[in-house]
């Protein structure tokens, strides 16, 4: 498995000069892609390749920002992970840690 790394990413950006407002717009098109996917019951494959595409555009728009993307998507879990299985909703709220002391995140690769 070939792993993409932040610095192939802003290589592709450079590479095709891509600017912040085609990657936001990109964004937009590939989660609409995916909903789609999503809402016809398309395949794991088929959902799980919007996704990629998804996280791919997200990652490039970040890297033209200078967003250390690996170091929010850290915070970001840890964040979500300490939410308690309370509800508004559908969405799960932030009433709580669960106090289990352990630190979640993704690898900065």
């Amino acid at each position: 498995m070939m792993r993409i790394r932040q610095g192939d990413i802003e290589t592709f950006n450079g590479k095709h000069s891509v600017t912040e407002d085609q990657q936001f717009r990109a964004l937009v098109e590939e989660v609409g892609e995916l909903a789609e996917a999503y809402n016809r019951d398309a395949d794991d494959e088929a959902v799980a390749e919007e996704l990629a595409d998804v996280i791919f555009v997200a990652r490039s728009l970040a890297g033209l920002r200078d967003i250390n993307i690996s170091t929010v998507v850290n915070e970001t879990t840890a964040e979500n992970l300490s939410k308690t299985t309370e509800t508004d909703g559908d969405k799960v709220t932030k009433s709580g840690a669960d106090g289990d002391g352990q630190t979640w995140g993704v690898v900065d690769d």
